[in-house]
């Protein structure tokens, strides 16, 4: 994703038990969403020109690598999350 589609917009599975296709409730099973990414790290590529001042997470506060992955043992702690009840 590139441009207006990566900054600007939401990417998400809906957290919803059950759609409605064709007429018809289907519960919903596991899904899992994946994105893969680019990770700038400290050197002269941190620099960015693009236009997504506010929302590129090369210029927001903190530099373009988050803290999870400055630290390898806390990877682990958003591993067990989950939305549903």
């Amino acid at each position: 994703m590139s441009g207006q589609a990566r900054f600007a917009w939401e990417h998400a599975i809906r957290g919803r038990r059950a759609d409605v296709i064709n007429g018809e409730r289907v519960d919903r099973v596991l899904r899992v969403s994946l994105t893969f990414r680019g990770v700038r790290v400290d050197s002269a590529e941190t620099v960015c020109n693009c236009e997504w001042n506010g929302l590129c997470d090369a210029k927001i506060v903190g530099g373009a690598v988050p803290d999870r992955l400055k630290n390898p043992n806390a990877v682990h702690a958003g591993m067990n999350r989950t939305s549903r009840k």
